[in-house]
C-alpha cells in the first residue's frame, strides 16, 4: 500500500524501505492484538469468578 502512496505524496522511499516499513508495521499489529487478546481473555475471567449463578 505504501509503495503506491509514498510516491503519491511526494515521500520517496525505496523498495527495501518500503519491505522494511510493512514488516514493523505487521509486527506491531500482530503484538498489538496478542495484547489485546491477553487483556480480553483476563476480563472475561474475572467477569466469571465474579458472576453469580441464578439457576
Amino acid at each position: 500500500m505504501q509503495v503506491v502512496a509514498f510516491p503519491w505524496l511526494g515521500l520517496p522511499a525505496s523498495l527495501g524501505e518500503n519491505m522494511a516499513l510493512g514488516l514493523v508495521s505487521t509486527a506491531v499489529s500482530l503484538i498489538r492484538g496478542y495484547a489485546l487478546r491477553k487483556v480480553l481473555t483476563q476480563f472475561e475471567a474475572k467477569r466469571k469468578r465474579t458472576s453469580r449463578s441464578w439457576s
